[in-house]
Formats: structure tokens, sequence, C-alpha cells
């Protein structure tokens, strides 16, 4: 019985990016900026991925947002009107009056 594959790519991609920061560390020491800075990037680029990933699921609508209200239907023949923002008024295209 193994984690959920979202659970363990997640902490593959943080063990993995914790791991080339490490190895930066001697490769600046042995090899210089040559394999230290690549090294480095892909560390800090796979935690930021791994944590921005997180962000985005974790992020949701604020409380006391209701959604909007369905508009009105059409007195005479019960479709939903349409608001026209330049006449302030409601609209049916079935029948083609505003109200």
């Amino acid at each position: 019985m193994g984690f959920p594959v979202a659970i363990s790519m997640g902490l593959l991609r943080i063990l993995m990016g914790v791991v080339s920061i490490l190895l930066a560390l001697p490769g600046f020491l042995f090899f210089g900026p040559v394999l230290g800075i690549p090294l480095m990037g892909v560390g800090v680029y796979l935690l930021y991925q791994e944590f921005a990933e997180r962000g985005k699921k974790t992020q949701v609508a604020p409380p006391g947002t209701p959604p909007p209200p369905p508009p009105p239907n059409c007195p005479t023949c019960g479709r939903p009107l349409t608001y026209v923002a330049q006449y302030q008024r409601w609209y049916c295209q079935y029948e083609q009056k505003y109200y």
C-alpha cells in the first residue's frame, strides 16, 4: 500500500530539490560555478514549482461571497431576461421587448 501518486510526486520533487541544493555546495568548491550554479538552480526551481502548485490547490473563494443571482424571467413568456447596461433595462430576446 503506497502513497497516492500526487503525494509521492510532490515528496519526490521536494527531495530532488533539496538534494540538488546540497550537491551544489560541493559543486561550487570542486568544480566552480560551472556545476554549482546549475545544480542550485535546479534545486530552487523544483522546490518553487512544488510549493507554488500546493498554494494553487489550497486557494478557495473568500467567505461571504455569494454567487450572483439568476436573471429574472420574462413576465410574458417565462424565459430569462438579459440586462442591457446601455439602457439600464431588462430585455427579452425571444419577444424583443424591454422591461
